[in-house]
Order: structure tokens, then C-alpha cells, then sequence
């Protein structure tokens, strides 16, 4: 890439139910795949990208950040309604713009929030198949969050590294932890009755580090 190339910075969300993760695969429908097509039908070219963090299979992203360098003389904030003309409807690019040409998204990241929900009740929801983790049990929360408390803090996490981790150490600090029920009530038309179904979120905020780390605890 040119000296004078400027450094573009996407925030993008997507649904990562049909897709293999983040990265690039071959043959194989990836996050970085669709935003790298739909780059060349801007620019004519593939610019090399980098993000913030890794996503595995079927998981979704509210706010991941990417950068890459390019030439081209469209405007930063240009490129998300561009990219956005390109993408499939799973994949948003919600701000684009240039940032400084030192910005890098990986290193710059000073953490990371990943959030796992749980939906509660007899039987599975139609309309949070592949959005929430279902769950029939009753779901003991403050057990949950006494249990977290192990988590915060700094702590070598070796033992629990993915094999395609490539993190130096393992030695990672996580800021906070906390969960949130929502209780709702659906009717049922059958029998008119009435049934209880309760979403919870799990939400951790943590140095980034290792791949898939929280996956590991959290389900």
C-alpha cells in the first residue's frame, strides 16, 4: 500500500448465524469474505483488513471495529452507505471514517463486551432461535453471579486457551460481569392460558486476549 494511503475505520454489525465466524474461509460464507467483496465492487481492489476481535460460528457482533488503508479519494464517511449497497441484510455498516494512520483496530483495543442470552421457559421461541441460548430449567442468577466473582480480576488462563489462539500469554484482566432477567409473559391460544418465559444476558467486559475465552466459561 502506498505511503499516502489514508486509514479507513468501520464499525459493523452483523448476524452471524450463517456464517463460519469472522475470518476469511475458503468456499465458505465468513463476515470478512462479504466486506471484502463488497470493498472490490467499491475500490477494485482488496485492501488488507484488520479487526478488532475474532468471531466464531454463528456468533453476532453489535459493534466490531475494523481498519484498513486504501487511495481512493471517497470520502470516510462514505464507505458505510457504499459497503451497506453490497452487504447481505446480516451485515450492517453503521460509521465509517478515517482515523489516524497509526490506528489499528487489534492493538488499539483497549477491551472487549461479549454478552451471552439465555432464553428461559418450557419450550423454545421461534423468534430467538439462533439469538439466545434456550433453556428449559429454572436459571439460578445469583448463584451465576457469585460464581463470577471468581472471574474478575486478573488471572492466567492458560488451561483455557483455544488451540488457534495466538496470544502471547494468557494472562488476561476482566473489568466486570454481571446478568439481567427480564421476565415476560406470551399467551397461549390453545388452552388461553398463561405461561412465564424469562430472557437473561450475560455480560462480561474484559482486557482482549484470548480467542474465545468467555465462550469456554460462559456456556
Amino acid at each position: 500500500m502506498e505511503e499516502n494511503a489514508r486509514n479507513i475505520q468501520l464499525i459493523v454489525e452483523y448476524n452471524g448465524a450463517n456464517f463460519y465466524g469472522w475470518q476469511r474461509q475458503e468456499a465458505l460464507p465468513t463476515v470478512q469474505g462479504c466486506l471484502e467483496s463488497a470493498l472490490n465492487q467499491i475500490l477494485g481492489e482488496v485492501p488488507p483488513m484488520v479487526a478488532a476481535g475474532r468471531t466464531d460460528a454463528g456468533v453476532h457482533a453489535l459493534g466490531q471495529v475494523i481498519n484498513f488503508r486504501t487511495t481512493s479519494a471517497i470520502e470516510g464517511w462514505k464507505f458505510a452507505p457504499a459497503l451497506n449497497r453490497f452487504l447481505p441484510v446480516e451485515i450492517s455498516v453503521h460509521r465509517s471514517q478515517q482515523v489516524h494512520s497509526d490506528f489499528n483496530a487489534r492493538n488499539d483495543s483497549l477491551s472487549k463486551k461479549y454478552r451471552y442470552r439465555i432464553y428461559e421457559g418450557p419450550q423454545r421461541s421461534a423468534l430467538e432461535h439462533q439469538r439466545a441460548w434456550p433453556w428449559r430449567s429454572p436459571i439460578d442468577v445469583l448463584r451465576i453471579e457469585e460464581a463470577a466473582t471468581h472471574l474478575v480480576g486478573e488471572h492466567d488462563f492458560e488451561s483455557f486457551r483455544h488451540t488457534e489462539c495466538d496470544a502471547e500469554h494468557a494472562i488476561r484482566e476482566m473489568f466486570d460481569f454481571h446478568t439481567t432477567a427480564v421476565k415476560e409473559n406470551k399467551i397461549d391460544d390453545v388452552k388461553s392460558g398463561r405461561y412465564r418465559a424469562r430472557h437473561g444476558t450475560a455480560a462480561a467486559t474484559c482486557r482482549p486476549g484470548l480467542y474465545s475465552l468467555l465462550t469456554l466459561y460462559l456456556l
